[in-house]
Formats: structure tokens, sequence, C-alpha cells
């Protein structure tokens, strides 16, 4: 694939009638989720680009609740609340039970702050 397709990227589908395995689910996933928002928000970095956070937050912030909804199943929008903070404690394991507070502070002020009020 050229750095100039993108078309792997936006379909999962093989052309055919058959369904993808769990590993090619996987894979398109990864593919996808580090080529199209990690990468460039890496490369943000090593550009030194300024005013840079707040995208790459934004990027970043992005892939929980996506994480969250691949893990579960779920297909369909809405309970964003719900499956950020499950891809949120899935991706960070070590955060306790005693810690859901500011898991709910931290999607309120930080995911929905960004994303409804462009801050935090």
């Amino acid at each position: 694939m050229t750095s100039n397709d993108l078309s792997d990227f936006f379909s999962p589908h093989t052309g055919s009638d058959r369904q993808l395995s769990l590993d090619e689910k996987i894979e398109f996933f990864v593919r996808r989720t580090v080529r199209l928002q990690i990468q460039p928000a890496i490369e943000m970095q090593r550009r030194d680009i300024p005013n840079r956070g707040f995208a790459q937050l934004l990027i970043v912030l992005s892939i929980f609740e996506m994480i969250g909804k691949y893990r579960a199943g779920f297909v369909g929008e809405g309970d964003s609340a719900k499956y950020f903070k499950q891809g949120l404690r899935w991706t960070f394991r070590e955060i306790s039970d005693a810690e859901v507070a500011l898991i709910d502070t931290f999607y309120k002020s930080v995911r929905c702050g960004l994303y409804h009020a462009g801050m935090t």
C-alpha cells in the first residue's frame, strides 16, 4: 500500500461475502487506529508543531471510547460515557475502583470539555 492509498483504512471488507476472522478485525483496528490516529499525534510531537497539545489530546481521547465499544461488540451510537470509562479502565488497568469519581471528572471535564466546548 502506498502512503496515498487510504482505502485500506476505511473498510474492513475483503471484497467477498466472507466474514472477517477475529485476527483480521484486530489487524484492521490496529492499522486504522495506529496509522490514522496515534502516528499523526506522534508526528506532531516530532515536528514540534506549535499549539499541538489540544489536537493530540483530542486524538488520544477518542481512542478510549472506541476501545470500550470494540471490546463490548457495540455497534451504534450513544453511551459515550459508559464506553469511554470502560475503555479507559481497560487501557489503564491500575485504576482502582476507588478512583471512579476521578474517571467521572476526567470524562466530564476533559473529554466532554474538549469535544463539546473546545476546552478543558
